[in-house]
């Protein structure tokens, strides 16, 4: 299957569909559009458009609500295809081990969440700070999302939206696990699995996740919330 990533036509690989300067690369398999459940390794490789070295770190992972796919606001489907891995964040104050960009989260530290709101602005050609974080001594009156959570001691963004576009999805990230079988699109591991990969991860070797469905059968595509309710509250 032939894909295109930055631009350029890529082949679909055992990774998914990255670029040959990726050099690391977390791979979440799931059975297909309707699983809430997958397992993950985590590969990396010498050079650029070298061989994928045998996994590293392999863990199971909680997935979407309503499963995998296009993944727009309110969805709660992980997305499916191959994105960059952006800005991290931790809760630890005593854990700050990364080589990725990386801010402290706390009681101060929100994600701007609030598609209808953004939109409006984005449609005006006004600035827009959809899907990027909010520091500030008290939240705003508009939707966020609190990272003052225990599942955020460790949270990397999974940047399936790079263009920060209202409606198209947002604050989705690789963070722990937590009581809830299931996320609202994000993809959950273990606290030690991820606190292993928060650790290695790169910049300068342009970090990946890669969600592959083993089978896009349409008959088992879940139905988004919005497609449920078509005015959530």
């Amino acid at each position: 299957m032939m894909e295109l990533c930055g631009g350029h036509a890529r082949l679909m690989t055992q990774v998914g569909v990255v670029p040959g300067n990726c050099r690391q690369v977390v791979v979440v398999h799931a059975e297909n559009l309707t699983s809430t459940t997958g397992t993950v390794n985590f590969h990396v490789r010498g050079e650029a458009d070298g061989p994928w070295g045998q996994s590293l770190i392999a863990t199971d992972a909680r997935l979407g609500k309503c499963g995998i796919g296009y993944a727009i606001d309110d969805s709660w489907r992980t997305p499916m295809g191959s994105f960059r891995l952006g800005q991290t964040f931790t809760t630890n104050e005593r854990d700050k081990n990364t080589k990725m960009p990386w801010f402290l989260a706390g009681k101060n530290t929100w994600w701007e969440t609030d598609d209808d709101y953004w939109l409006e602005r984005y449609a005006k050609g006004q600035p827009s700070n959809f899907n990027k974080l909010y520091v500030g001594s008290s939240k705003p009156n508009r939707q966020m999302e609190s990272l003052n959570e225990d599942a955020y001691e460790f949270g990397v963004l999974i940047d399936h939206n790079p263009l920060k576009r209202p409606g198209l999805g947002c604050a989705v990230f690789l963070h722990c696990q937590d009581d809830d079988p299931t996320t609202a699109g994000c993809v959950a591991l273990p606290r030690n699995a991820l606190a292993k990969i928060f650790h290695v991860l790169d910049y300068e070797q342009n970090p990946y996740l890669s969600v592959i469905v083993d089978s896009t059968d349409p008959d088992h595509t879940p139905a988004c919330k919005r497609e449920l309710n078509p005015s959530p509250q």
